[in-house]
Formats: C-alpha cells, sequence, structure tokens
C-alpha cells in the first residue's frame, strides 16, 4: 500500500509539469525543412515583370493634337496681324489646348521615350505654325483687294466682286514676278523686303499697298507666336517624358 502510494505520487508530480511549447522560430524552421522534403509542394515565385510603355499610344495622342491643330492654325491665322501682338495670347491659349488633347490621348501609357516626346511635341507644333503661315501668306491678296476696293470710289463698270479679283489676280500676279516663286514664299520673301507695292506697280489701282506688319516687327511676331504655340504644346506634351530623379544631398 505504501509502494502503490509513492508510485502515484511520483505519477502526479511528473504529469503536473508545465508544457513548453516550441519556439515560433523553430517551428517555421522545421515547417520550411518539411515543405522543401516534399516534392509536391508548389514554388511561388514572386517575378517582377517590367510594364514596357507602347509608343503606339503615344503616337495616337500626337496624331489627334496634330489633327486638331489644322483648324485651330487656320483660326490663328485671323490673330497673328492683330496689332501690338495681341494674337500672340491665342497662340498660348490654343496651344495650350491642343498639348492637353495628346496628354489626354497617351496619358495611360507613360512615361515615354523622352525623344519620341520631344519628337512628337515639334510636329505639333510645325504643323500648328506652317498652317498658319500658308494661311497668312495665301488671304493676303483677297485681303489686300478687299482694302482696296473699300477705299476705292469709282469701281467703273465693274462690281465689287470682280473687281476685287481684279486686284488679288495683280497682287498675286506681283508677288510672282517680283518675289518668285510666289505664293507664301513670295509673300515672305516680300514682307521681310519691306512689304510695300508702291503706287503705280498695279494697274487696276493706283493706291499704295503696305502690310500691316513688315521687316523685323513681322519677324518677332513671328518668332514670339511660335515660342508661346510651343510653350502650350509642350507644357502637357513634356509631361509624357521620364521624371528626373531627385538628386540626394551629400551627407557630411
Amino acid at each position: 500500500m505504501a509502494l502503490t502510494t509513492e508510485n502515484a505520487k511520483s505519477t502526479s508530480g511528473s504529469n503536473s509539469r508545465p508544457y513548453a511549447p516550441a519556439p515560433p522560430d523553430a517551428a517555421r524552421s522545421e515547417h520550411a525543412q518539411a515543405n522543401s522534403l516534399n516534392p509536391s509542394t508548389p514554388i511561388q515565385a514572386d517575378l517582377a515583370i517590367p510594364r514596357v510603355p507602347s509608343p503606339a499610344r503615344f503616337w495616337c495622342g500626337v496624331g489627334a493634337a496634330t489633327a486638331l491643330s489644322l483648324p485651330f492654325g487656320w483660326i490663328l491665322s485671323y490673330a497673328a496681324a492683330l496689332p501690338f501682338f495681341v494674337g500672340a495670347f491665342f497662340f498660348a491659349l490654343l496651344g495650350l489646348m491642343i498639348g492637353a488633347t495628346a496628354f489626354r490621348v497617351a496619358k495611360a501609357g507613360a512615361p515615354y521615350n523622352k525623344f519620341a516626346v520631344v519628337t512628337g511635341t515639334t510636329v505639333i507644333v510645325l504643323t500648328g505654325c506652317l498652317t498658319t503661315l500658308v494661311k497668312e501668306g495665301r488671304d493676303f491678296p483677297f485681303d489686300t483687294a478687299r482694302v482696296v476696293a473699300d477705299r476705292t470710289l469709282d469701281l467703273g463698270d465693274r462690281s465689287v466682286q470682280e473687281f476685287q479679283s481684279t486686284v488679288a489676280d495683280e497682287v498675286s500676279g506681283y508677288l510672282a514676278s517680283h518675289y518668285p516663286p510666289g505664293g507664301t514664299l513670295g509673300y515672305v520673301r516680300w514682307v521681310l523686303a519691306g512689304g510695300e507695292i508702291r503706287k503705280g506697280e498695279l494697274t487696276v489701282t493706283q493706291q499704295t499697298i503696305r502690310a500691316p506688319q513688315k521687316g523685323w516687327i513681322w519677324i518677332v511676331r513671328v518668332a514670339l507666336s511660335i515660342g508661346l504655340f510651343a510653350f502650350g504644346v509642350g507644357s502637357q506634351t513634356l509631361l509624357l517624358a521620364p521624371k528626373r530623379p531627385k538628386r540626394q544631398p551629400a551627407l557630411g
């Protein structure tokens, strides 16, 4: 009976020890070893695939902006000749709208290669500015004809439309003969040379015809218009290029 009591005490003493669980790190290590030994355990690889922007979306934006610059360039040809360079403001405004169109279309695929962004911006700016210049040069004979008709009291037996058509033909012929090849290039040469058709050089009228802006004033106006137009377009399209990494301040 005494032996039985001693065995019970020893047994109860051994069972009363507190349970000490394995450390978490050890448990995870054992689990990882078990998985490494199990060939059926799938291996998960975290591979980050770099996203390569497609240039197609960017050039779609350039195409949309270039198409928009054609009618806007036509409108700007009327604003270009406003006095005191007031029309230069509209070059910046409409350039901003054209650039925003390109940015809106191409934004989802940004950033793009910087050289491509600069090239696309140049295409948009040149298209709009050349449209304005061509429209200005081609319209000059007809604009002059309207001014001459308004200043002429006696049109003879011709109607106003016939008189204006005759004046426009003579002005176009004058530019082609004196400043070949005529057209827009002849108009530019004539403006840079002084922008004046003297009295008697046209048979249909005895008035002296002068360009509203000529010489260095015309050059300044064109340069300012192109600069503001490029600023408006580029302020939007250049946002599609990669951003420059920020320089970390030197320690020490």
